[in-house]
């Protein structure tokens, strides 16, 4: 099986295998992530039987999202889950299968994932504040939009620019950007700053930093996935790798609005803290 890094540096990055050893590097050291691919294909064995009588591209489409988020007793039933969204196990695609529970990337990957086993073209689609799926067919130019987290409904461009509004809070003109489709490398970057998100709200501090790790692989460039590591270790009283951290982190963002707090605070402390060491 390859590493995360060997994965990210494809050309064309597995969606299904990434987002597993995801789940084994930061979650479940013992995962088993081959007999995870093959759960994923027997859903598909299942919606491809359940799906046989439907034709047409577009039907075979709405009809797998309904099969597998509606209220069909005999369909793979995801559901949302609304309780208890910030619970990092919607983040993990083994823990989403097995609970049949997930937040909208997660079960868009699930979507995706079957899909394609069904010949399908699924393609994730990034809404700000809430993630959807685009099904795509030769004869329109304009995706079908569905949406996993609420029962797979298809969705209008008023719908999005609903759930857009809700979500962020955001009342500008929606962009119609926002409705094309999205890389993998993207689904795995949004799906781990949810996983960071929710262990920093619950002040897991060494998963936060296993979290940052592997966003600091995928986007090497962004400087903020070294802020957010830095200012873990501080907190936490690593000062030797905090300095390191923050370090680069001052050297790829030298126009960001909080260089001179960490120069003039934290950066202050570490200082006596390396004269005294």
């Amino acid at each position: 099986m390859k590493t995360f890094r060997q994965l990210i540096r494809r050309k064309q990055i597995p969606l299904l295998e990434t987002a597993l050893i995801v789940d084994q590097n930061i979650y479940a050291p013992d995962l088993d992530i081959q007999s995870w691919i093959f759960k994923v294909d027997d859903i598909a064995y299942e919606a491809f039987a359940a799906l046989d009588h439907l034709t047409q591209p577009a039907e075979r489409i709405i009809g797998l999202a309904n099969w597998l988020f509606g209220p069909d007793p005999d369909g793979a039933r995801f559901k949302g889950n609304r309780q208890k969204y910030g619970d990092p196990r919607n983040s993990y695609i083994h823990k989403v299968i097995q609970r049949r529970l997930g937040i909208p990337i997660s079960l868009s990957i699930i979507f995706i994932e079957v899909g394609a086993r069904l010949g399908l073209n699924l393609s994730g689609v990034g809404l700000p504040g809430h993630f959807v799926v685009g099904g795509y067919i030769e004869e329109s130019s304009l995706p079908i939009l569905l949406d996993p987290f609420n029962n797979g409904v298809k969705l209008t461009m008023q719908d999005c620019a609903a759930l857009v509004a809700q979500t962020t809070g955001y009342t500008g003109q929606f962009e119609e950007a926002w409705l094309e489709p999205i890389s993998t490398k993207l689904i795995i970057i949004r799906m781990l700053n949810n996983l960071r998100i929710a262990y920093m709200r619950v002040e897991d501090w060494d998963r936060s930093i296993n979290v940052i790790n592997h966003l600091q692989l995928i986007q090497p460039e962004n400087g903020s996935h070294f802020r957010d590591a830095g200012l873990i270790n501080y907190h936490v009283g690593r000062f030797h790798q905090a300095s390191l951290l923050l370090e680069k982190y001052l050297e790829l963002e030298t126009q960001a609005n909080d260089v001179d707090l960490i120069k003039t605070t934290i950066g202050d402390k570490m200082n006596q803290w390396v004269r005294l060491n």
